[in-house]
């Protein structure tokens, strides 16, 4: 099975600060996708979402 994932920085902000993470468990036949969603702009928004996904991987 194939996965990808892609995001968009929209209309409106100059960069994209959302992230996905895609996980296969092949022993599952599954995989565990993952979106965070960015701040908003907000300053090191993307490095909140990356640690968010980061985060949630590690404990799934």
């Amino acid at each position: 099975m194939e996965y990808f994932g892609i995001t968009d920085k929209g209309r409106v902000r100059p960069t994209n600060q959302d992230i996905y993470r895609i996980e296969a468990c092949p022993d599952r036949d599954s995989a565990l996708v993952l979106v965070c969603d960015g701040m908003g702009g907000a300053n090191a928004g993307n490095v909140a979402s990356r640690f968010a996904a980061e985060g949630f991987v590690e404990e799934a």
